[in-house]
């Protein structure tokens, strides 16, 4: 069996972290779907025992579920908790543990991850809202709770994709790493940290490109001052995917990894994205082998 894994991507604001979240679970599920679409020539036996013995090592190579979880959604989720206030008359400017439940209710509402993705006015509030007394701790909370669930559902194997600036940080401050019930072996974690230029993300949003470039300055700014958990990259970053793979751990005894430095600069284009993606998949799922003992690899 494959032991869980945890992609986690790091980077400023608009550095692109949901796309490449997307490409990883993408090329994940592609993966996922050659070991489970395995089937025998049509001249081939059809032995019924041994066809068995095909599903069950398919199933025994693959992650059993992939997720996607941001840590963004959560925030956004505390940007539209506090508008709504506003309209009843209610002032919130702090949050506390109490108000989890709330935030973990509004995201278990149908349809609601899309609407707090595409609306404007939640997207404005985020970052200040950000700053208000406790919004760290509260969403880094539930971020975690989130990861936790997606690591351990149905008993394990299972790859969870992740985006939050600093999740290694809310990891740590969570206490969710670890060997055993309700944590995330470290060696099963791989991090990435996204480099963006300002230019380039305002480039590729919508709108007027000056404007955007003051937004993306003005929200990048605003989480490296803010009182709160300000957010610094890593202090050490590795830009060489051959050295990077290499040092990955590959037993249960291992150690979050150094991050890998992905650079996301104009002259990236969106194959190169995918490139890095479908690698990442793939060596996720023989780490994770390697990690439950299945059989020692060599990556580079």
């Amino acid at each position: 069996m494959v032991s869980s894994m945890v992609v986690a991507f790091d980077g400023p604001s608009k550095c692109g972290k949901t796309l490449f979240t997307e490409m990883v679970a993408e090329e994940a599920r592609f993966q996922q779907r050659f070991y489970a679409g395995y089937e025998l020539s049509d001249d081939f036996p059809r032995v019924e025992i041994l066809r068995e013995t095909l599903a069950d090592w398919a199933a025994s190579v693959s992650f059993q579920n992939i997720s996607t979880i941001s840590a963004g959604n959560v925030f956004r989720a505390a940007a539209y908790y506090v508008m709504e206030a506003e309209k009843a008359g209610r002032t919130v400017d702090s949050f506390a543990h109490a108000d989890v439940r709330k935030l973990r209710n509004l995201l278990a509402t149908d349809g609601v991850v899309d609407f707090l993705q595409e609306d404007e006015q939640v997207g404005r509030r985020v970052s200040s809202i950000a700053q208000f007394t406790g919004t760290q701790l509260l969403c880094g909370t539930i971020f975690c709770d989130f990861v936790v669930e997606a690591y351990e559902r149905d008993g394990g194997s299972n790859l969870a994709i992740v985006d939050a600036r600093d999740p290694i940080g809310h990891f740590k401050r969570n206490d969710i790493l670890g060997d055993g019930p309700g944590k995330i072996l470290p060696a099963s974690v791989m991090p990435l940290y996204i480099d963006t230029p300002v230019e380039t993300a305002a480039s590729r949003m919508k709108g007027n490109l000056h404007d955007n470039i003051a937004i993306v300055q003005a929200r990048r700014h605003a989480d490296t001052t803010r009182p709160e958990l300000p957010v610094r990259p890593p202090a050490t970053l590795s830009d060489d995917l051959s050295s990077w793979l290499r040092a990955l751990p590959r037993t249960r005894e291992g150690y979050i990894p150094t991050h890998f430095l992905a650079k996301n600069d104009a002259d990236v284009a969106i194959d190169n994205i995918q490139y890095l993606a479908s690698v990442v998949a793939a060596c996720s799922n023989h780490i994770g082998l390697a990690l439950n003992g299945a059989f020692e690899t060599q990556l580079s």
